[in-house]
């Protein structure tokens, strides 16, 4: 597909087949970026450029851009862009997590933790501190096991946060921050082991449900659930699941994948996601839908496995893109 350049004396249009892209010259200076997205039929492609001169042409003609006369084409994978900060109000996130044992009866959170969630209950309606539980004789001060935890948390006006809580002795602390949801704790900083040693479990102090789990020897949580925050939307992009039998008899599983969206607008659940995998048949399943799984501001996006035999392992990741609108 061709790509060529008109740099008018008022715009800078950048054209790739049937898409156009204008932007004013008052708006570029040498080395300011732009971005631009083209549109296929089963896919959508981020592009970027890099204004290389400011003059004032002699020409409103279009210039091939192989020519390098005005701008120059950044082919840099959109994802690597945002990942890196380069893409301001955009932030990539990969979630990721596992329940190593999940039972028949009922579906069960694909986390550390693992059971049942129950977003009417387990999501966090009011603003409260987090209890951090703890082996003080592996773990916390005076320990070569996880010394102090760095938290991504929603706070009471559903706007992510950072908080740093540094472990006491005793087994059990409050954080001196309140929030409405965590995203994602790790160990950031250890007396030498290099992990924390055994499970660190977060629960809401007030609720007193689960909230994250550091599990052992892991330094992050794993769990596959993500709190939107407020004018934002959370695009994922890809899904990767994968089953298997962990021990003792009972054949090949038959599992139930579940991907909910809860809003904390309306208080309802939505299945946005469904696939069963026949473990005889296959056991990974990896999607990369053409356009994304969409979840809203305030909305906290979960996965779920239900099983025909006990002793499942469900491992799940996700990846998507946080955008402020």
């Amino acid at each position: 597909m061709a790509i060529t350049i008109t740099n008018g004396n008022e715009k800078l249009t950048i054209t790739e087949g049937a898409e156009s892209h204008s932007y004013n010259r008052d708006n570029l200076s040498v080395g300011t970026f732009g971005d631009y997205v083209l549109l296929f039929r089963d896919f959508k492609e981020h592009r970027r450029f890099l204004y290389t001169d400011v003059t004032t042409p002699t020409s409103t003609s279009a210039v091939d851009l192989r020519d390098e006369i005005n701008a120059l084409l950044i082919q840099e994978p959109y994802m690597h862009e945002v990942a890196a900060g380069e893409m301001t109000g955009k932030t990539v996130w990969n979630k990721f997590g596992y329940n190593s044992d999940v039972d028949t009866g009922a579906e069960e959170i694909i986390a550390s933790f693992g059971g049942a969630f129950n977003p009417v209950s387990n999501v966090i309606t009011t603003a409260q501190t987090f209890t951090i539980t703890y082996n003080n004789g592996t773990d916390g001060l005076g320990t070569t096991g996880a010394l102090s935890l760095l938290f991504t948390y929603i706070d009471s006006s559903f706007t992510s946060q950072i908080g740093i809580h540094t472990l006491g002795s005793t087994g059990s602390d409050v954080t001196s921050f309140t929030g409405l949801g965590i995203n994602r704790a790790v160990v950031f900083s250890n007396g030498g082991l290099g992990y924390n040693v055994n499970d660190i479990t977060i629960t809401a102090t007030d609720d007193g449900t689960t909230q994250a789990q550091v599990p052992a020897l892991g330094s992050v949580t794993q769990q596959a659930l993500f709190h939107t925050q407020i004018n934002h939307n959370f695009f994922a992009e890809w899904l990767l699941i994968n089953c298997r039998k962990l021990s003792g008899a009972g054949g090949s599983p038959r599992v139930t994948i579940r991907g909910y969206s809860w809003s904390r607008f309306t208080l309802t659940r939505y299945e946005i996601f469904r696939y069963e995998i026949d473990t005889s048949v296959e056991n990974t399943l990896e999607i990369a839908p053409p356009a994304p799984f969409t979840v809203g501001g305030r909305e906290v996006l979960y996965f779920t496995a239900e099983t025909n035999t006990n002793n499942t392992v469900v491992n799940l990741r996700f990846t998507g893109v946080e955008e402020s609108v």
